[in-house]
């Protein structure tokens, strides 16, 4: 019961906030930006989304299909940038995972509000951050796990830091159940399980197995991944759906 009121009490607080900025931009003209939201977060923000149009709200992480979004109200840029994070001496660098590179920008005292998602390539992790958080990482961010990093901001386009691979597959419904097996290979079970622990995600809201999904829809499986479904394209003899899906690498 109390974890119940805790989660209540901390959506109301959310959407609380997102009001006074709707409020705020409305009123002033000025577009009002949140800081980076969960997902859980996010989920809240949809379910008031319609309510607050009045204030054109947009959430972006940074990069298309982004779990860490922030909200704008109003029109403007978008206070996010990307860094990349890569070892100065690559031959020596332990294997830096995500969970590396989170704990060591965490480390320097940063709240977790002020860091998107981070998307780790090949040793290297492209972090997401507030703006004005960019000063602040370049020059205290110099070692992740017991590797020596450098710091630098992408001046590359944003959509050019995901991999991305195109794969077709077969499911037996667009269950967002299903088709996460499909595109992770996971089990069935595995996927129902991670749905309901809210870690299998569509456009960063937590559902149930049981969703459908629809053509455009970014999935994100906690641990494993994300990828967009982009189209349906037909039925098999089987009677499978066969889809063509965008994964993010």
């Amino acid at each position: 019961m109390k974890e119940v009121c805790y989660t209540a009490c901390m959506e109301t607080d959310i959407e609380k906030n997102l009001t006074a900025l709707a409020e705020k931009s409305y009123s002033s003209g000025i577009a009002r930006c949140t800081d980076f939201l969960s997902a859980s977060e996010m989920t809240v923000y949809e379910t008031c989304k319609t309510r607050l149009s009045y204030a054109s709200p947009r959430a972006y992480g940074g990069y298309e299909g982004a779990e860490r979004q922030v909200v704008r109200f109003g029109e403007g840029k978008f206070p996010v940038v990307c860094l990349k994070i890569e070892p100065i001496n690559a031959k020596f660098s332990d294997k830096l995972t995500h969970r590396d590179f989170l704990g060591s920008v965490l480390n320097l005292g940063l709240d977790r509000s002020v860091i998107g998602d981070i998307i780790v390539k090949d040793n290297t992790g492209d972090l997401f951050c507030l703006e004005r958080m960019e000063p602040f990482i370049l020059q205290n961010l110099t070692r992740v796990a017991h590797t020596s990093v450098v710091a630098s901001k992408y001046e590359g386009e944003v959509s050019e830091v995901c991999e991305t691979e195109q794969m077709t597959c077969t499911v037996s419904s667009l269950r967002a159940d299903c088709l996460a097996c499909a595109v992770f290979h996971v089990s069935r079970g595995d996927a129902e399980k991670a749905a309901e622990n809210g870690f299998l995600l569509v456009n960063g809201r937590q559902i149930k197995p049981s969703f459908v999904c629809k053509e455009g829809y970014v999935l994100t499986l906690r641990g494993k991944g994300k990828f967009c479904f982009l189209e349906e394209r037909g039925m098999t003899k089987k009677e499978r759906h066969t889809i063509l899906a965008l994964k993010y690498r």
